[in-house]
């Protein structure tokens, strides 16, 4: 991935999200601005944690955050390799959430 890409979790955005209800969107976008940062999300964390975050549907909507293929996270053409990335991935999502 690109050197100016952070990814980040559903905790984190969540509470930038709810910083000053009217000025969250605001918020985001000014903060990475100042960081020269473009902030990424993993498209299992966007369809499960964070689907029901009104202001993360606005922000990628505006392109202010981006939902990155899996591919992008594990980007080797092996299929093998892809479906052991998949399995962990779901293995830790599961033991990080009890």
């Amino acid at each position: 991935m690109e050197d100016r890409r952070v990814v980040l979790d559903a905790d984190f955005i969540n509470a930038l999200t709810q910083y000053r209800d009217s000025a969250a969107v605001d918020f985001f976008q000014r903060l990475f601005q100042a960081i020269k940062k473009e902030p990424v999300v993993h498209p299992y964390v966007f369809e499960c944690e964070l689907m029901h975050n009104a202001e993360v549907e606005i922000l990628v909507d505006r392109g202010l955050l981006h939902v990155i293929p899996k591919e992008e996270f594990c980007p080797d053409d092996n299929e093998y390799v892809r479906m052991h990335y998949c399995e962990s991935f779901n293995d830790v999502y599961r033991k990080i959430m009890g």
